[in-house]
């Protein structure tokens, strides 16, 4: 794929699926769709990105509670819990909205490639 197929494609998924969603962002969600209850630290490695960045992005893919109007903000395509094989961390995992959002951008990309 060409980059103006890239910048079309990511154009479109901000249009019919997902506007508030960047590139980085959509890397972080199809990695943990490809390999659920993928840590941190292994996004980190594979994404390249430091810890408050990938921080970030888990968060704004997630829900969390706005610390100043209360409310629950994020995307709402992941959740967090705790590692099954290390407490201390966290794995994430896809919900079925997250799910539904590969669906529909893999969707995109097969008529962009087209």
């Amino acid at each position: 794929m060409n980059l103006a197929k890239l910048v079309q494609l990511t154009g479109h998924i901000r249009s019919n699926v997902q506007p508030d969603i960047n590139i980085q962002q959509i890397d972080i969600l199809f990695r943990i769709g490809h390999q659920e209850g993928i840590t941190q630290p292994e996004l980190m490695e594979q994404t390249g990105l430091m810890t408050g960045s990938v921080s970030r992005h888990l968060a704004k893919l997630g829900r969390f509670r706005n610390h100043k109007t209360g409310e629950m903000v994020g995307l709402g395509l992941v959740i967090q819990s705790p590692d099954p094989e290390n407490r201390k961390r966290l794995a994430a995992y896809l919900t079925p909205k997250g799910r539904e959002t590969i669906k529909e951008i893999l969707a995109l990309f097969q008529g962009v490639q087209k």
